[in-house]
């Protein structure tokens, strides 16, 4: 829904982290693929993104990015119930780290594409924490799940 509402908003590092955390790791990396591919679609055919070579260059930039990101959250603790907690420390070690090396790349890519300048403290701290919000609420929604799901297996009656 961002990409089709707004421009250039979709947090790809909770997009990566939240596919690769909670899926298999070839769900996730299609499902990252599918949301980077529409994403690119909204922003050529509704927002006009400019039809250049550097554009599409950036947007392929943003793929392999984001699914770097998917790739090493995917290896990820075995979840079982009795040791959740090391999947919750997970995510927000691979927040950092995801981010840091997802900005890493960006910033190598603007050395051959011509654009580093953008890549200022400012804009870092917004992108950082459009992303920490946007994970801490799906997150969060994905814990209430789980925990409504433990619950009803829980009262779940043995069939002995």
């Amino acid at each position: 829904m961002g990409s089709i509402t707004y421009t250039c908003t979709l947090p790809f590092v909770t997009i990566g982290i939240l596919t690769g955390t909670t899926l298999s790791r070839q769900k996730a990396i299609i499902s990252t693929l599918m949301i980077w591919l529409s994403n690119q679609i909204f922003g050529y055919l509704l927002h006009n993104y400019p039809r250049t070579l550097d554009s599409f260059g950036w947007g392929i930039v943003l793929g392999i990015s984001t699914l770097s990101v998917t790739l090493a959250a995917s290896y990820r603790p075995l979840f079982t119930p009795d040791k959740l907690w090391r999947n919750y420390l997970w995510i927000p070690l691979m927040l950092i780290v995801g981010f840091i090396g997802f900005q890493i790349l960006i910033f190598l890519a603007g050395l051959g594409l011509g654009g580093t300048h953008g890549l200022t403290l400012p804009v870092l701290g917004k992108i950082w924490l459009d992303n920490w919000l946007w994970t801490s609420l799906w997150i969060g929604i994905h814990s209430l799940l789980v925990w409504s799901k433990s619950r009803a297996l829980l009262r779940i009656p043995d069939p002995q």
